[in-house]
This record gives C-alpha cells, sequence and structure tokens, in this order.
C-alpha cells in the first residue's frame, strides 16, 4: 500500500519515497481525461492553441457543449467559465452565442423528454439530435430567391447546417422572441 509506505518515512530511504511519489503522480495524470496547463497567465484546461473549430455544425456543437472533446483534452464546454476563453480570438462573444443556441436545444429537449442532467455521451447526444431534428426544422431551412422570382425555402441537409446559421435564424427577431421565452405567446396562430 502506497499510502501506509509515505506514511512511515523512517522505514523507507528518501530518494526511494520520491520515487514511490513520482510514479504515482505520473500514473494519475495519464489516467485524466482531461489535462490543465498554465498558460496565457492562469491554469486553463483548454489547450494554449485549440480554438473554436470553423464551420461548426449543430450537432456538432452539442456534442463539443456536452461531451467535449477527449482526443483534444476539451472538457465540456458547458462547463467553461468566460475567462478561460479570453485568449481565444472572439471566444467570449462566440461562448454567449453558443449559450444561446444551446439553451434553445435543452428547451426542445426537456420538451421531448431527453434531455439528461448529467451523463452526456456522444450516443446520448445523437438520440436527443434525432428526437429534436423535427422541432428545429423550421430554423434550419434556408431561403433562397431563384432566377424567376419565386422562393425556396430548401430544407439543410440533417444536421449540417452551421450553429452560427441556426443562430442568426433564432435571433432574427430579438432575443424576447426565442422559442423558449415565446411559450403560451400567439398560440394556435399560423405564421
Amino acid at each position: 500500500d502506497i499510502v501506509l509506505a509515505l506514511d512511515e518515512p523512517t522505514r523507507m530511504m528518501p530518494n526511494k519515497r520520491v520515487q514511490i511519489i513520482k510514479q504515482a503522480t505520473k500514473e494519475q495524470i495519464a489516467s485524466r481525461k482531461i489535462k490543465v496547463g498554465f498558460h496565457h497567465g492562469h491554469f486553463n484546461p483548454l489547450p494554449a492553441s485549440w480554438k473554436i473549430p470553423k464551420g461548426l455544425t449543430v450537432i456538432q456543437l452539442m456534442n463539443l457543449w456536452l461531451v467535449g472533446s477527449e482526443k483534444e483534452h476539451v472538457p465540456p464546454f458547458r462547463k467553461l467559465t468566460r475567462g478561460l476563453l479570453k485568449h481565444i480570438d472572439k471566444g467570449l462573444r462566440m461562448r454567449s452565442q453558443m449559450k444561446t443556441v444551446m439553451g434553445e436545444v435543452e428547451y426542445f429537449a426537456r420538451r421531448d423528454n431527453v434531455w439528461l442532467d448529467r451523463g452526456w455521451t456522444g450516443v446520448a447526444v445523437t438520440k436527443m439530435w434525432s428526437t429534436i431534428w423535427p422541432l428545429l426544422d423550421p430554423y434550419l431551412r434556408t431561403q433562397t430567391t431563384r432566377s424567376d422570382g419565386r422562393i425556396s425555402k430548401a430544407k439543410s441537409r440533417h444536421g449540417q447546417i452551421s450553429w452560427c446559421t441556426l443562430y442568426n435564424k433564432l435571433m432574427k427577431d430579438g432575443k424576447n422572441w426565442l422559442p423558449s421565452k415565446n411559450v403560451g405567446r400567439n398560440a394556435g396562430v399560423e405564421g
């Protein structure tokens, strides 16, 4: 037992004690899913050179927000404070916008009883996405004017729309008109 051995320093040579501590620390760090580094003036769980991926789709945002990226050593974004993103260009504004989108995702997921308060995995995110897709569908359509003047509302391929586009469409009429804030308003009115 390492703890017992370290509690009895008189029985152990100092260099042996140091060796045991180093080995135990090395094993503990290796088993961590998220590593913390010191950069930009403070401890940060994000790698120093990590940036928010460009062209992130809605489902990719959901995974980044709820699960993170173990491969890139990025914890779930929902757990990161604003101060941890200051070193990322536009990181604070983007996190705020992501939080708005994820607030609406949570609203739709809770409506359909597929929201988890903890224990998110990639499989759980995909299940939630499959369930709430029809509710997000109106916000995932793109409107184009054809050469003959007709307007077409094409549906984005399942999950391929950028989260920024979804944010802009949700915010088109202002924050007070988000679906989660608009519960019960204009009930039964087609628009």
